[in-house]
């Protein structure tokens, strides 16, 4: 197995915008928990047309 050379890290959404995908997961597990929680617009963008 050849070593690892690069690893590319997008914090800010330049490549991926994973923000509303990462919120989903979270309210998820949170909602597993027993816990409602109500997205606010603030928080969350609008999903991509499919």
């Amino acid at each position: 197995m050849a070593p690892i050379k690069l690893v590319i890290f997008d914090c800010d959404g330049v490549l991926v915008d994973s923000e509303p995908l990462a919120m989903r997961v979270l309210l998820e597990l949170i909602a597993e928990q027993g816990i409602a929680v109500a997205p606010s617009r603030e928080c969350t963008t609008p999903a991509p047309p499919r």
